[in-house]
């Protein structure tokens, strides 16, 4: 991921969305490769970093991951967040009507992430994970969310994600096309085999709060495309019009 010159918060907050992202502990310079940032910069943020909890020394070996600060602030954000407990009733809901993984995707500035997720009991299933993030760029999720989100922010995203200008044109013409029908679709973009809708959930006024997706086995997903695509948007206007009742209350 190419960064540009950036205040040294912004590459601090990447460095966290680095190790976030990562498989496993990450070493200083595997963060300056993957992020480009000098490696004498990266130790003098990385040990800011650690003197305030956010990230912690994985072992002895110099690799660094999540710190208890990290899991402080996630803690708080599940207590707090009233998407996911104005959202959960209509996740199972959807779930036990459509008998798929349900997910509730929220943006950053360069993932879509699970916030909750009601898994199918399908033997064959599409598995995720609350927490997991994947590309801003793939994916019904990602597609539903930069459709419909302001644009000034959709054009920050895109243009931190892809620099190619074709790759722009082709997907701000998809993203045309989502924001004309109302939700996005995908299948094998990110991984083979899942199929996947996601519709936008707005609050008021109009305002993008995430999306939410529904996942299925590409053959079960292409069988069943109409029904299940009305079941996500009915369980995403559902949750829509909780969402601004909340913000009226």
């Amino acid at each position: 991921m190419p960064t540009p010159t950036l205040p040294a918060i912004d590459r601090a907050l990447q460095i966290l969305q680095q190790v976030a992202m990562a498989n496993g502990p990450q070493s200083a310079r595997e963060i300056s490769q993957a992020l480009a940032i000098p490696l004498s910069s990266v130790y003098r943020l990385l040990a800011n970093l650690q003197r305030w909890g956010l990230l912690s020394e994985a072992g002895h070996d110099g690799r660094y991951s999540a710190g208890p600060l990290s899991l402080q602030l996630a803690m708080r954000y599940q207590y707090d967040a009233s998407l996911v407990a104005l959202a959960r009733p209509q996740l199972q809901r959807l779930a036990r009507l459509s008998n798929e993984t349900v997910a509730l995707m929220v943006p950053t500035h360069y993932q879509a992430i699970c916030i909750d997720m009601i898994e199918s009991q399908q033997a064959l299933r599409c598995a995720f994970a609350t927490g997991k993030g994947q590309p801003l760029l793939r994916g019904a999720s990602a597609k539903a969310l930069l459709a419909f989100m302001a644009a000034p922010q959709r054009e920050a995203a895109l243009t931190m994600n892809l620099d190619d200008p074709v790759e722009r044109a082709a997907l701000d013409a998809q993203l045309d096309i989502i924001r004309a029908i109302g939700y996005a679709e995908s299948d094998s973009e990110i991984d083979q085999g899942v199929w996947g809708v996601s519709a936008p959930l707005f609050g008021r006024p109009g305002r993008l709060q995430g999306a939410l997706t529904l996942m299925a086995p590409s053959a079960r997903g292409r069988a069943r495309h109409e029904a299940l695509v009305e079941m996500a948007l009915d369980a995403a206007r559902r949750i829509s019009l909780y969402l601004v009742d909340d913000a009226s209350a």
